[in-house]
């Protein structure tokens, strides 16, 4: 929801600041303001006057309604902007029952809150920090179910109180409100009232403006009452030329145009010759595409074929555009369906993706178009992984990975799928083949029928004959990580690596500008591996730019075992000043073999090891202190109740940071401090290795080798209540050990010898029976006895 200020101060604000399309308003109209000072004045009296006359005498509000669907979520930036006061509805009922509704409200937060930033307006000087105002509704419906519902209601507002996201707003309220169709509405007058305080708390309220610009906002409002939802901008010249306050030129239109684009009063872009008078109405057209398949048309059998393209594949084909539009509701787009399309693709919410040639030259693209969001997910990176291999055991060129890792901020899912959308756009989809790497790489590749390389954020483009890249993005990590390779070569041109830096460097530019998030910064850091997994984390570059021997590696399959040095940072050319966050030197790495563990995300496995230091009857407070939801703390206490304490505090853990997938160790050391834990004894936890203490216990050649099935079935009548962190100290991950409780939801015996077979057919040779021993001893579980079984 966005405000313009008071009407009744118009002769006192009346300014003559201007700007640009990325929201800098600054720029003086006249070269001697003073000299037009009379003018400026008339001005202001006749727009006052027309205001009084249509009985304008208040603040101008849009109120908008953004689908809270995730499927909405790619055209939510139509509307958002750090210019509105955000309210966050959701039913009280739902907050106690439905663990996934403070999901759901924090991801809104972030993504508000993406939108603060410190830089400044002119001329009040006034923080972007748009308000949030939580409306908790149906208390209706919790009075009569519930008898102590004040209580709960301020259990809630307590929760919602603790959420870490808020640390980023200025602005934060609370109310609830009455679904009932009775009289009174003491609710909703306090929430009228919350949004009028909001209003002087965002950055445009109060903001000097030239009052023809706002005359002209007038004029497009009463034309969109009137139901003009499209204007072309010759449309807009002749609305001005009979305005009482007419603007100079038609430059200063288009200033004024692209202010209220910026607090979304309009939709307006200076390549387009028309501007969008209703952005609710073009927001309505885009989700007739951009929706979940549930709410597609089924009933239509011609249409078939590109609806099971749609929801497979992404793909958005004419003839399905031209079905959709022609359904009875959605008539009223078709004489604008060109001029909506187009501003789609400038949104990013679909793409005709690049099919020969280059972006600069015979450059032809896709017919049909391609929408990012609705791109087919990769489940399964490991046939990518051998292909990558491959090119590695064949001795050619695979660069070290680039992570452009988005600094203090969560990213939107829905920009990166815009930035996609520029790279797809940008180099051609290609195939990455394992067998006939040089006759492959003469092939095209580049058709949508091969796909095997373009999935929803991951894709192998190419970028000549020599070379491709795979670009994998990771929403949940604020990183986009980009790794060259070439199918013939053993080394690249020198210029290689900087040209495709460049070129992604300028589609971050031009979509962040496009979303009015210039502000976020970026810093470029490295991998060993072309994909992220959850828990890598990529070193800065501050330490293998200055480090003779480079930085230890922080993969989880590989830390350690080798580093990243100044060459692998040479292939991109970054030099010392790219290697920084707005002029701050990134902390440096350590160059020994020891490992700075505060800056990363913990592993599951470190998680299971740091839960000794946590009692269970305590675990609560740490929790809170770490912002989980009360609900979900309860939850999760109900469903492990049959499990030992460890595992309890492990699953909550786990839950928190799937939930702050951002948030490290620090994280933790200073909620233990706050809770009045062991925080000191972290890295000592962490640190344990018992194995060598041990492997006198059984013969060497018991200890290095894998156990079989009759060992197998001993060991598990050894195994505790404990086992689910027995998994995870051997290195398998939540999802796969989960997978196999469901697969064997009876008998204990069963399930946990799945998951040692499993195990030993995931780590071949390194999954040993010393291993094994050294694992149920850090679980405290009983090892000894185990060792028997080997004993002579």
């Amino acid at each position: 929801m966005g405000a313009l200020m008071n009407m009744e101060t118009l002769e006192r604000k009346a300014g003559l600041q201007a700007g640009s399309q990325d929201g800098s308003f600054g720029l003086p109209l006249y070269e001697n303001p003073a000299a037009d000072a009379d003018k400026t004045y008339r001005e202001s009296l006749e727009v006052n006057f027309a205001s009084f006359e249509t009985k304008a005498d208040g603040a101008f509000l849009s109120l908008w309604d953004m689908g809270g669907h995730t499927s909405f979520q790619a055209s939510h930036n139509v509307f958002i902007s750090s210019h509105g006061v955000y309210l966050l509805v959701f039913r009280l009922t739902d907050f106690l029952k439905d663990k996934l509704e403070t999901d759901r409200l924090k991801k809104w937060i972030r993504l508000i809150g993406t939108f603060s930033s410190v830089e400044l307006n002119a001329p009040k000087l006034k923080p972007h920090d748009p308000p949030l105002i939580f409306v908790g509704t149906f208390l209706d419906e919790f009075k009569r179910t519930t008898k102590d519902y004040a209580q709960l209601v301020k259990t809630i507002r307590s929760s919602i109180a603790k959420f870490p996201e808020l640390s980023a707003h200025k602005f934060v309220r609370f109310c609830t409100a009455d679904n009932s169709l009775g009289k009174d509405d003491t609710e909703l007058k306090k929430l009228r009232g919350l949004i009028t305080d909001a209003a002087n708390h965002q950055d445009q309220w109060d903001r000097e403006l030239p009052t023809r610009w706002l005359k002209l906002e007038m004029d497009l409002l009463k034309a969109r009452e009137e139901g003009t939802r499209m204007l072309t901008l010759a449309m807009v010249i002749e609305v001005n030329k009979k305005s009482v306050a007419p603007l100079t030129d038609e430059e200063e239109m288009k200033l004024a145009l692209e202010y209220l684009h910026c607090t979304r009063s309009v939709i307006y872009f200076r390549e387009f010759d028309f501007i969008i008078n209703d952005p609710q109405w073009l927001a309505d057209f885009f989700s007739i595409f951009i929706t979940d398949d549930q709410f597609l048309p089924t009933d239509d059998l011609l249409l078939t074929r590109d609806l099971e393209l749609c929801t497979t594949k992404g793909e958005l084909t004419h003839e399905l555009i031209d079905g959709l539009l022609s359904l009875e509701k959605n008539q009223r787009f078709c004489p604008h369906k060109s001029h909506l399309l187009a501003l789609m693709e400038k949104f990013g919410l679909i793409v005709r993706i690049l099919m020969s040639g280059t972006t600069t030259e015979n450059a032809q693209f896709s017919e049909t178009y391609t929408i990012p969001s609705k791109l087919m997910e990769l489940q399964n990176v490991d046939g990518i992984t051998e292909k990558v291999s491959y090119l590695q055991q064949s001795n050619l060129f695979v660069s070290k990975t680039l992570c452009f890792v988005f600094k203090d901020v969560s990213v939107p899912d829905e920009l990166f799928h815009r930035i996609f959308a520029k790279i797809m756009r940008t180099y051609k989809v290609a195939s990455l083949p394992i067998h006939g790497l040089e006759e492959a790489a003469e092939r095209d590749q580049a058709t949508t029928d091969n796909t095997t390389c373009l999935y929803s954020g991951f894709g192998c483009f190419e970028v000549n004959d020599l070379c491709r890249v795979i670009v994998s993005m990771h929403a949940e990590r604020s990183t986009i990580a980009v790794t060259v390779i070439s199918l013939t070569e053993i080394q690249l041109p020198a210029d290689t690596g900087p040209r495709i830096r460049l070129k992604l460097e300028q589609i971050l530019r031009d979509t962040l500008q496009m979303s009015n998030q210039l502000h976020f910064q970026y810093a470029h850091q490295l991998h060993c591996n072309f994909h992220l997994s959850p828990y890598d984390t990529p070193v800065q570059l501050y330490g293998i730019i200055y480090s003779e021997r480079g930085v230890p590696c922080k993969g989880v399959e590989c830390r350690g075992q080798h580093r990243l040095t100044k060459t692998d940072s040479t292939f991109w050319d970054i030099e010392q000043h790219l290697a920084t966050v707005k002029g701050r030197e990134n902390v440096a790495e350590t160059t020994e073999g020891e490992t700075n563990i505060s800056n990363r995300r913990p592993t599951p496995r470190e998680l299971g090891r740091l839960s000794r230091l946590v009692n269970a009857s305590s675990c609560e407070c740490l929790f809170i202190q770490l912002g989980l939801p009360y609900p979900e703390i309860q939850t999760t206490k109900w469903e492990a109740q049959s499990l030992a304490g460890i595992t309890l505090i492990t699953k909550m853990f786990l839950k928190w940071t799937n939930i702050y997938p951002n948030q490290t160790f620090q994280d933790i050391q200073q909620a233990m401090t706050e809770a009045k834990m062991a925080a000191e004894c972290i890295s000592e936890v962490l640190e344990t290795d018992e194995e060598s203490q041990d492997q006198d216990t059984v013969p060497s050649d018991v200890w290095n080798r894998t156990p079989s099935d009759a060992e197998i079935k001993k060991i598990v009548t050894n195994v505790g209540s404990a086992s689910f962190n027995l998994c995870l100290e051997l290195g398998l991950s939540p999802p796969i050990i989960e997978q196999h409780e469901l697969g064997h939801p009876v008998t204990f015996q069963a399930r946990m010898s799945s998951l040692l077979r499993y195990w030993i057919d995931r780590f071949q040779t390194k999954a040993t029976i010393g291993r094994l021993l050294t694992a149920m001893k850090v679980c405290r579980m009983d090892w000894h006895t185990t060792a028997q079984i080997w004993s002579p």
